[in-house]
């Protein structure tokens, strides 16, 4: 009795591990390294069933100046909230994650880029629309907006691959005025 509670409390604190391991500790959500394993996981998926797989790269405009102005610590309540956004946004069957600094990675199954990028531009005008308030004292943080590129898997693609396309098109968007 007394080992299979051990292994049971071992099994457990061995899946904790794994999960802190790709999750990323400000957001909650998936990690760089989560990300490459679910995309990979996803690319798989997608070829299996002849299906099309969008990705979004997102990125906080003007990032640097949340920090500046209000601080790390509400930088990070800007990045849970815009991370729980898409999060909600893309649904069950989409998968967000944090690449690091203000970058999100999106993606979604079975979506064509026209689709995809209604998506993402309905997610962006819903962020743009509301007004942050801090948690602390619910004193106003200003609006929040992103940039996004989105992207569609080839089938010869590598996680990688398909995010630098998706990284070039959000690069694309800021240029173009963000």
């Amino acid at each position: 009795e007394l080992a299979v509670a051990e292994q049971q409390r071992a099994g457990g604190q061995l899946r904790r591990a794994e999960n802190a391991a790709i999750t990323d500790a400000r957001t909650g959500l998936l990690n760089r390294r989560g990300v490459i394993e679910a995309l990979t996981a996803a690319q798989a998926s997608a070829a299996e069933a002849e299906q099309l797989l969008a990705v979004a790269m997102v990125d906080i405009d003007h990032f640097k100046n949340v920090n500046d102005q209000w601080g790390h610590a509400l930088g990070d309540e800007v990045l849970r909230f815009v991370g729980q956004h898409l999060a909600l946004g893309v649904g069950e069957t989409g998968t967000v994650g944090r690449l690091g600094g203000e970058e999100f990675v999106a993606f979604l199954p079975g979506m064509k880029l026209d689709a995809a990028m209604a998506t993402v531009d309905r997610l962006r005008g819903a962020l743009a629309g509301q007004i942050i308030r801090r948690t602390a004292d619910g004193a106003s943080m200003g609006r929040i907006t992103f940039s996004a590129g989105v992207s569609i898997n080839h089938p010869d693609d590598t996680p990688d691959s398909v995010i630098a396309r998706a990284d070039s098109a959000l690069y694309t968007a800021k240029r173009l005025g963000r």
